[in-house]
């Protein structure tokens, strides 16, 4: 009872930042215990340093408290690292050879010193370099991938080291290819995860604009955009083909077949270089795009032979019989049908027979008709529409000197 008496006479206070426990009081309670009828000194005792340990344990977490604080006061700047500061633990020790270039040790250097942004641009120099760009590659790659010094890039993250471990395996000591797989397998599951995150916002956004638009569901708005684009794509065509037919039916042809004319109406008489069933002319068609469909841009007549032996000089004659080759023939007949432009010069046919002339040209039309005369003697005719004849007339008009000239 005296030892309790003493204790009693003791007002001890423990003050701890943001706690305060009042022995005092604690010590007060405790005698109260033997104000109603607790007489056993011993328990009164177990009371009281239960309430000193639990002071205690107070005090031991608001210290542990106030060191981690400091701890992060001093790592200021440095927070970013995170998960990506157990791989810099991991693989710094590659960098300690002497042999190191200075860009790398610089680099290395300014991680240390949370200088982010400075060491992913030397970083960045390295990976292009020759000396260790495999190194610098992980190291980027890492960088990227946590958003340390640059900003976060998943996907260029995932590139880089997959290029990496394709390209540089050999050169990776163990610990860094072994870092450099772990890093990779990161970028994969965090660029997955962030693949089924933006599908997932894209999936709601296309619900959210096809109610918005008036649809139960973003599937059946996609096929009512689908059915109209391609009704409206029906009736351009439509169009397209409409004015084709009425621009071709103006120009020069052969029958039906005409410059400017639209494919689908040209291959219902023709199979091939074979039209109308006609076995002594082939027939050779080219094609444009125009409006969105195809076109005959121009047509070649495949004649044949106009002469044999290699002689050209009575069948090209204008004195020569009308009927007795092709060419006449031809000629004859297109001279009442189409205005003349121009044709070769007597001149030229002596060239032409001297072999220093490839071709004759006779051109009708302001070009959108033409006989050629090639060098195997064979005879072609062409049908142009009218921006292919202007082509023709600016390329092959021959400029000649008047009399005047001189």
């Amino acid at each position: 009872m005296k030892k309790l008496i003493v204790l009693l006479s003791l007002s001890i206070t423990f003050s701890i930042p943001a706690v305060s426990f009042d022995f005092g009081s604690a010590l007060s309670a405790a005698a109260s215990y033997e104000d109603t009828s607790i007489s056993d000194a011993k328990e009164q005792e177990e009371y009281v340093k239960k309430n000193l340990k639990e002071a205690a344990d107070k005090k031991a977490a608001l210290k542990r408290s106030a060191d981690a604080k400091e701890a992060l006061e001093r790592a200021a700047g440095c927070v970013k690292r995170n998960t990506a500061l157990q791989y810099w633990l991991d693989m710094r020790h590659v960098f300690k050879s002497s042999d190191v270039p200075k860009i790398v040790r610089n680099a290395q250097k300014a991680y240390n010193k949370c200088e982010f942004e400075s060491a992913f641009s030397q970083f960045s120099k390295c990976s292009i370099g020759r000396n260790y760009p495999h190194h610098c590659k992980v190291y980027m790659g890492m960088m990227l991938l946590n958003g340390i010094g640059t900003k976060q890039n998943t996907r260029r993250a995932k590139t880089l080291l997959e290029e990496t471990l394709r390209v540089y395996t050999p050169n990776l000591p163990t610990e860094q290819l072994r870092l450099a797989k772990r890093v990779l397998s990161d970028a994969k599951y965090q660029f997955n995860e962030e693949l089924k995150e933006q599908t997932a916002l894209k999936i709601e956004k296309q619900e959210a604009d096809a109610k918005r638009n008036g649809y139960t569901s973003y599937a059946i708005m996609q096929k009512d955009i689908k059915k109209k684009a391609d009704t409206r794509k029906k009736e351009e065509k439509e169009r397209a083909v409409t004015q084709a037919r009425k621009v071709s039916k103006n120009n020069p042809g052969f029958r039906d077949l005409k410059p400017a004319m639209y494919r689908g109406d040209y291959i219902k008489n023709c199979i091939g270089s074979k039209c109308y069933g006609i076995q002594n002319i082939s027939f050779s068609p080219h094609f444009k795009n125009k409006n969105g469909i195809k076109v005959v841009s121009y047509l070649t007549l495949d004649m044949g032979p106009i002469a044999s032996d290699g002689i050209l000089i009575d069948l090209i004659n204008e004195f020569a019989d009308p009927d007795a080759n092709i060419f006449r023939k031809m000629k004859t007949n297109f001279d009442t049908k189409y205005i003349l432009e121009y044709e070769f010069s007597q001149r030229d046919r002596q060239l032409f027979n001297e072999r220093e002339k490839s071709e004759l040209l006779v051109v009708y039309s302001k070009g959108q008709v033409v006989l050629r005369i090639t060098r195997d003697f064979s005879l072609y005719i062409e049908y142009r529409d009218i921006s292919e004849a202007r082509a023709f007339l600016k390329r092959n008009k021959p400029v000649t000197a008047a009399i005047d000239d001189f």
